[in-house]
């Protein structure tokens, strides 16, 4: 076996141990594949602030009551921490779980349950609510021609597009088969058509950037003023039924 003695003079490196490194990172505050991570507080050095809090004389903080007090408060900090971490954990957990793998937006079980949400305060409230569908014709043909990755790239060029020109309560996701779906709270049929023809003019705009080459796509969308009867499915199925009318034969 080759000598590997390192010349003398030389201090030699210890290896890097990556279990303890990754979780250093991981007490220091840094973030993983997990989701953010509180930074670990610093064990406490005295506890007189929580003697006077809790009106515990001076005369009686004898150094036992004092260390038994530091025990008490750092295991408190301990569990306030850890409990906090599960909190910022539970709500990283959640966004994963809506969000949609490639695109910019919720996806589709996510996009349900906001639209039943939708349908819910319809009832309770009685305001209107209305939901849109865009189909983009000459995506399949695109992706033909390009490739998946390049047309999950545009489609997420959309959405981000759709997302730019929405309002804060507005709600995009994905309903698959290259199709988005947008909830427009406290808009009629009206302002659902109006607003859906901008989103369409958004599409334009994209497809005008010299790096698609000239290639042509269409969005083509349907819109439903929701009832307090509806379902998400059946919203959903209205809305395509509208969408359905104005899309001409052609490639999809």
């Amino acid at each position: 076996m080759a000598d590997i003695t390192p010349p003398e003079g030389i201090i030699p490196v210890p290896p890097v141990d990556q279990r303890n490194l990754a979780r250093q990172r991981r007490e220091d505050g840094e973030t993983d594949d997990q989701g953010p991570r509180l930074r670990r507080p610093l064990p406490r050095e005295s506890a007189h602030d929580v003697a006077f809090i809790m009106g515990i004389p001076e005369d009686e903080l004898t150094p036992r009551v004092h260390e038994a007090l530091l025990t008490i408060m750092n295991e408190f900090d301990r569990q306030r921490h850890e409990l906090e971490q599960l909190r910022l954990q539970l709500a990283f957990l959640r966004d994963q779980a809506d969000a949609h793998p490639v695109l910019p937006v919720m996806n589709r079980r996510a996009l349900m349950r906001e639209l039943t949400r939708a349908v819910t305060r319809e009832h309770q409230t009685g305001t209107r609510n209305s939901f849109a569908v865009f189909h983009f014709h000459g995506l399949g043909s695109y992706r033909r021609r390009h490739g998946l990755v390049a047309a999950e790239t545009l489609l997420g060029r959309i959405a981000e597009a759709f997302r730019r020109d929405l309002r804060e309560t507005d709600v995009v996701g994905s309903l698959g088969n290259n199709e988005l779906g947008v909830i427009l709270p406290l808009a009629g049929r009206d302002a659902a058509v109006t607003k859906a023809r901008d989103l369409t003019a958004r599409v334009d705009e994209v497809m005008a950037d010299p790096v698609h080459g000239g290639e042509r796509l269409r969005a083509v969308f349907g819109t439903h003023l929701l009832r307090d009867t509806d379902t998400a499915d059946s919203a959903i199925a209205a809305a395509d039924q509208d969408l359905t009318a104005h899309l001409v034969d052609g490639e999809s």
